[in-house]
């Protein structure tokens, strides 16, 4: 795949909520980088239980604080088109209701000793985050496996997160960088899970039986992983997570399927309309990587260069020199399997044409000349 190539796609979502009226004026540039400093990385260890479920202890004793994070590798890939949103609502559910506890008990319980709790889902899993002081340690142990272990997906409580989801839902497709998103994922992916998104229909065919059995198959001890940091010591944490994680049941999880997206050989343009607004979202990109492809750390630093912040091209070229945005930047996506590479732009729309014209042009630019050797240790050291 050639980065910053030829096979583009380019989503032009013609919307606005809010008329542009120019941008502030340039600020000074700011001073060069100081010396890089020693970067070192926290020690680590690793143990697994007789379950399965894996566990990575950082100590780091500064503060008396510890965050425990459990990553069940369950996402939206698993929803299947019909259901799309059914990870979310069983992720959202957890701490809605467990055998010994009612919501508002599970939320007095964690909160008491200051513990504070969330959860969500993405495409490839699921997170379950708890952050609390060294001294409740063992609270935060209880409740996690409470939630994790004993959810009973109350009815009252699955019809509340609906109705919530159907409202995000609603609101989302009002906004036009999210309305552009979900074009700009249907067209990269095809028929990929990463192109699925939640539908009011969706949504709606979403029942109990569906999240319980969602739950049953796929939050089991071998398909978790448990990250302790903080204020620890590791062997305490093992003999911890035996006691409160040790009954946790294995199983045979689902696994995603991923067909291979659409080869695309020349620019595809796709446009939008939205009567009546005087802005542009454009989005232009193609797909990207392989998590484990080798070429990550250099276009981890060309995309930095192009549009990684402030001080990219796209972001110099498009705000600070013509003025037509408040904002231009790329981005490379790192799923678990093939991620994309993305512009985008909000621009007047009377400009939005000359704005694919610089993009496409940064593009060539990075792509057959060679970096400035200042620009690029300022985007390594960055």
């Amino acid at each position: 795949m050639k980065i910053f190539g030829k096979a583009i796609i380019c989503i032009l979502a013609v919307a606005v909520l809010v008329s542009f009226s120019g941008v502030p004026m340039a600020k000074e540039d700011p001073p060069p980088p100081g010396k890089m400093k020693k970067l070192s990385f926290p020690k680590f260890k690793e143990f697994d239980i007789k379950n399965g479920l894996e566990v990575i202890v950082v100590e780091h004793h500064e503060q008396p604080v510890v965050t425990i994070s459990l990553i069940v590798k369950a996402g939206s890939v698993l929803d299947g088109k019909e259901k799309s949103s059914l990870a979310q609502f069983v992720s959202t559910l957890l701490n809605k209701g467990t055998k010994d506890k009612n919501s508002d008990e599970l939320a007095e319980w964690i909160e008491s000793v200051g513990g504070d709790y969330n959860a969500g889902t993405g495409n490839d899993f699921t997170f379950l985050n708890v952050s609390i002081l060294s001294e409740y340690l063992d609270t935060a142990y209880e409740f996690l496996a409470d939630v994790a272990m004993n959810p009973t997906f109350p009815d009252d409580e699955l019809e509340e997160e609906r109705k919530r989801v159907r409202t995000a839902l609603e609101f989302q497709l009002s906004s036009p960088d999210a309305m552009a998103d979900r074009h700009f994922n249907a067209l990269v992916y095809g028929h990929h899970p990463y192109a699925v998104q939640p539908t009011v229909e969706s949504v709606d065919a979403v029942t109990r039986d569906d999240v319980v059995a969602f739950w049953e198959t796929n939050y089991v001890a071998n398909n978790a992983i448990m990250f302790v940091v903080g204020d620890v010591k590791h062997k305490e944490v093992k003999k911890a997570v035996k006691k409160y994680f040790g009954s946790w049941k294995q199983g045979t999880p689902d696994v995603a399927e991923f067909p291979e997206p659409p080869e695309r050989t020349a620019k595809n343009i796709a446009l939008y309309n939205r009567v009546g607004s005087v802005q542009s979202s454009v989005y232009v990109g193609h797909l990207g990587l392989k998590p484990h492809n080798p070429d990550w750390a250099k276009v981890t630093v060309a995309n930095r260069i192009l549009g990684g912040g402030a001080t990219g091209r796209l972001f110099m070229n498009l705000r600070e020199d013509k003025g037509w945005t408040y904002g231009a930047y790329t981005n490379f996506t790192k799923p678990v399997d093939v991620g994309y590479f993305r512009a985008t732009a909000n621009v007047r729309t009377e400009v939005t044409d000359s704005a694919l014209t610089e993009m496409l042009a940064e593009f060539e630019k990075i792509r057959e000349e060679p970096v400035d050797e200042q620009e690029l240790k300022n985007a390594k050291s960055y």
